[in-house]
């Protein structure tokens, strides 16, 4: 499967790890820092802990088309599926990601998180067993 990276361009890109989406699945969305985490936690951490129960690409691409269904308190958060991680062009492991609403709109896009820390402004969308 190919990922579709922000150029536009597959050139260099490469799936590493997907959930499977089968559909009909329950979302929800947790916070990445509980209370007593301090302020940050690394990437590469965050992922080992989520990988297990998070959702992925076609989840968010899902929510995408479903704004109205975030709930409102998460209008300014980034919504991260961890479920799926891709190796862009310069080696760098990548997940998807929603961007904070804007109007009635979020974008999709990779972040890159091996070596980046995420805040509390982040929120792992995670399938509900």
């Amino acid at each position: 499967m190919q990922l579709k990276p922000p150029s536009g361009s597959n050139d260099g890109w490469e799936l590493i790890e997907d959930v499977p989406f089968i559909g009909g699945e329950t979302l929800e969305f947790v916070p990445v820092l509980q209370e007593g985490d301090g302020d940050v936690i690394k990437g590469k951490i965050l992922w080992v802990k989520e990988r297990e129960v998070a959702a992925g690409l076609k989840h968010l691409e899902c929510l995408r088309g479903m704004v109205t269904k975030i709930p409102r308190e998460l209008d300014d958060k980034y919504l991260l599926a961890l479920g799926t991680v891709g190796r862009g062009p310069s080696g760098c492991w990548v997940v998807p990601c929603l961007s904070p609403r804007r109007g009635k709109k979020r974008t999709l896009f990779f972040c890159y998180y091996l070596g980046h820390n995420f805040n509390r402004n982040s929120v792992s969308v995670r399938l509900r067993k």
